[in-house]
């Protein structure tokens, strides 16, 4: 009986292999192409627009930018996770796929860096999922449009992090697997390819193993973030930030994630000094949760910022900067050849609205936190800039009034004067203990004053007294928690911006009279050193600004420029932005908010600048509204192509088995980004790895160093998964035809380098 079986088995064996000559190759489903783009309002506001996608659809793949073009290489490109080498490349200015020459092997988890004009491909799986690590490197020649073989990685490895830091890769983290098993286990070492040599060195190993992490170069170090540990990753998602400083061959930890994030081999890069992270994977789920979140990291204010998400959750996305623009394509539990672009220069997002209504407000950043407080409300109210989450529930403060002006000092937020009861009062809050206390009273007791910190030390000048608009200055030291009376301003001031650019103390506009009198386009100027005062009005040099408003909150100093945002005459609110560049005394205008806004409190955080509440009306109002303005530059950057309404016809691909017999895939329009499409098998390999390391970088504003010929202060007393495949022989189609959509540019394919895709048996009871 068993013989009988046996034979029964073979025969039926030989009929289905030979029947596969027959089959069609698997191509991957090309979604519908239709438009995700938010329509914004105002055109001033971010968007993510829709672009044309990637001919054949993917996730799990590389990329990188060379010249206008980003590069897709290799991935997964069927809901049955089949490797392709297929390598398509996206021309930035004309909005066209184009296919290239495709790499050796099909391979997916492999980093992808650039060089010139060559793209190095670094390890990586091999094959189908679940494919095994290799030591491979290959290179791709962007000019010759053809591959070479790089030198070997020192061990095999997928999953890791890999970037380019002066003429040498550095490449970490990963794991190792052999085909058709899970990971088996992480790698904490670190790999040094010098470019030059082609030799590759050890460096220090990462301080903690895992894979499917990021890699960045910032300001000469190295970044690692993120991943996951083995193949867990439904549970392990890390948060853990390491910076690797070459000089000293060492490892930092640093601000962690908001939330554990894996699946971000390919689209974690930097953007104008900031390292941007985009989708990937967080826990939960049976293989993950895909998240649409973007994370930007700023290295000076050492936190994480949350922007406007991508249109749809995506694991394995390629991201990448071109310009002041931000590409994402690809990515997904199954195939998506979705491509979004966004810039964020000199556009304004949409922030979390406060829980609170406020008006005539005034706050500060301190960690990764906002504090605010203002008129209408006594709560002290925290944005958490990487969670995007508000907390009105902090301890309030001694005087619950409004109209203060404020600065941050030694991790803690000093609030100066006030209306009513506040006037004079000087209050300081401290977050790490949720508590308020009262520094040395004020020399004046004033009211919709300005403020600037300048080497340690607080200038607080103007506003109002005793109901008269005030000329009156002075120089209060946190430390020593005393004031000193300075030379007064020359024009008397309420409600004026103020600000500095490190060295002077700068106000902006303000009020003549009283809190409702007309608003002034003054400018002036002092000089700690020589202890003098200058203006728009004294010396004609300095232009005033260019349209005369109060109530703007702090002059905001980014890049060697002055930022005024908003603020009222008597009868209207003022939408416009104006830049003010202290050297060539030129102002220029940028993108408007989308809200015109007076007593709003703008801060300055991660090359952001955050504007919450405010009033709308010229007289007192109070409002919810929150919007963050991203700055620009002055030069623009390349011309890039317009977004287009997305056609629902998709290009069809045609390939051959035989001369006379030419078989034909049409997409059929499945590919989705629910998680119900991905394998049922849950990995089995759970991760041991624990991290113990907490961040030990903290940034604080301690500057202690006291202006020269500064006055001797009067003191004031203190009261203070995957599936297995097997083979078939490669079926070559011999012609990929070009799809000209009516309204899109043509996708030109090069016929010389046509798309080879494996056909497969998919094994529903294999792992993953």
């Amino acid at each position: 009986m068993r013989l009988s079986f046996v034979r029964w088995l073979l025969l039926f064996s030989m009929l289905g292999l030979f029947g596969l000559r027959y089959l069609k190759p698997i191509q991957a489903h090309i979604a519908p192409q239709i438009s995700h783009s938010r329509v914004a309002a105002n055109p001033n506001m971010f968007n993510w627009d829709t672009f044309q996608p990637i001919p054949l659809a993917r996730f799990e793949a590389g990329g990188a930018i060379v010249g206008d073009s980003l590069y897709v290489i290799g991935g997964f490109y069927t809901n049955q996770v089949q490797a392709t080498d297929t390598v398509f490349a996206y021309n930035i200015t004309t909005n066209q796929w184009r296919i290239c020459a495709n790499i050796p092997e099909a391979i997916t988890h492999a980093p992808v860096v650039a060089d010139g004009n060559l793209i190095y491909v670094l390890g990586g799986y091999i094959g189908d999922s679940p494919g095994g690590s290799t030591q491979h490197v290959w290179v791709y020649n962007t000019i010759t449009n053809a591959w070479s073989r790089g030198p070997d990685l020192p061990e095999d490895r997928g999953a890791a992090g890999a970037t380019k830091l002066g003429r040498e890769i550095h490449f970490f983290g990963g794991a190792h697997r052999r085909d058709r098993q899970l990971e088996e286990w992480d790698s904490d070492q670190h790999f040094v390819l010098n470019l030059d040599s082609q030799v590759w060195r050890t460096a220090a190993p990462m301080p903690n193993a895992r894979n499917h992490l990021g890699a960045a170069t910032l300001n000469g170090s190295v970044y690692a973030i993120g991943g996951q540990y083995l193949a867990a990753e439904s549970t392990s998602s890390q948060v853990e930030v390491d910076r690797y400083d070459p000089v000293s061959d060492s490892w930092t930890r640093v601000a962690d994630l908001p939330k554990g994030r894996g699946h971000i081999t390919s689209s974690v890069f930097e953007v104008d000094g900031r390292i941007m992270v985009v989708g990937g994977s967080v826990n939960g789920g049976d293989y993950g949760l895909a998240s649409a979140d973007v994370m930007l990291y700023d290295p000076n204010d050492n936190v994480w910022m949350k922007l406007t998400s991508i249109p749809g959750v995506r694991k394995t996305p390629v991201g990448a900067a071109y310009g002041n623009k931000i590409l994402v394509t690809t990515g997904g539990y199954v195939p998506n050849p979705e491509m979004w672009i966004g810039q964020l220069e000199d556009h304004w997002e949409l922030a979390r609205t406060l829980p609170i209504s406020l008006g005539e407000a005034s706050g500060g950043i301190i960690g990764n936190k906002m504090y605010l407080v203002g008129e209408s409300n006594g709560a002290t109210a925290a944005f958490d800039l990487g969670a995007n989450s508000w907390n009105a529930g902090l301890a309030q403060r001694p005087y619950k009034s409004h109209s203060h002006t404020a600065q941050v000092w030694n991790q803690r937020l000093y609030l100066f004067g006030g209306a009513g009861t506040s006037a004079g009062k000087v209050q300081i809050y401290q977050p790490s203990s949720n508590t308020w206390s009262q520094g040395a009273v004020m020399p004046f007791a004033t009211l919709a004053a300005s403020s600037a910190l300048i080497d340690g030390k607080i200038y607080v000048a103007g506003g109002i007294v005793s109901g008269n608009t005030s000329n009156y200055h002075a120089l209060y030291d946190p430390v020593a928690n005393t004031w000193a009376s300075l030379p007064t301003i020359p024009l008397a001031r309420n409600g004026a911006a103020g600000g500095t650019d490190g060295r002077y103390f700068y106000l902006f506009g303000g009020r003549a009279s009283g809190p409702t009198g007309a608003a002034s386009a003054d400018v002036q100027i002092y000089d700690p050193l020589t202890q003098t005062w200058t203006s728009s009005v004294s010396d004609q040099t300095i232009p005033p600004l260019p349209q005369a408003r109060a109530d703007l909150g702090q002059a905001i100093w980014h890049k060697g420029e002055f930022y005024l945002l908003g603020g009222s005459d008597q009868a209207s609110v003022s939408d416009r932005v104006d830049v003010y560049n202290p050297v060539t005394k030129r102002w220029r205008s940028v993108a408007a908010m989308p809200t015109a806004r007076q007593g709003h409190a703008p801060m300055l955080v991660g090359g952001r600048i955050y504007v919450p509440a405010g009033g709308t009306q010229a007289s007192s109002s109070q409002s919810r509204i929150f919007e963050v303005y991203n700055p620009g530059a002055a030069t623009q950057e390349p011309a890039t192509a317009t977004p287009t309404a997305i056609p629902t016809n998709t290009p069809i691909n045609t390939a051959t088995n035989t001369p006379t017999n030419t078989p034909t895939n049409t997409p059929t329009n499945t590919a989705t980004n629910t998680p119900t499409n991905t394998p049922t098998n849950t990995p089995t390999n759970t991760a041991t790895n624990t991290p113990t390391k907490t961040p030990t970088n903290t940034p604080t504003n301690t500057a202690t160093n006291t202006p020269t010929n500064t006055p001797t202060p009067t003191v004031i007393p203190t009261q203070v998964p995957t599936a297995t495949f097997t083979e078939i022989p490669t079926i070559t189609p011999t012609e990929v035809p070009t799809a000209t959509p009516s309204e899109l540019p043509t996708v030109t394919l090069m016929p010389t380098q046509p798309i080879n895709h494996r056909i497969q048996i998919y094994l529903p009871w294999a792992s993953k």
